[in-house]
């Protein structure tokens, strides 16, 4: 009988492996703004919103915008 040689696919280290927008990645840096700081900014936001609900990512996208460019 032959042997079929197979390949083994190489395997992703989701420790590594991030799926972060590069934005996310900035505000988690040590130099970076702390996520605490962009939560509380984002949630301002969802206030003043009138707590409409749908919109987080947005809210969390601006307020890394806003903190970033401060």
């Amino acid at each position: 009988m032959a042997e079929s040689k197979v390949r083994k696919q190489p395997q992703k280290n989701n420790a590594i492996v991030s799926k972060r927008a590069p934005a996310q990645v900035a505000a988690m840096s040590v130099s970076g703004p702390s996520q605490d700081t962009i939560r509380e900014r984002a949630f301002q936001l969802y206030l003043a919103r009138g707590k409409q609900h749908g919109l987080d990512q947005q809210d969390w996208h601006r307020a890394e915008r806003e903190i970033l460019n401060r």
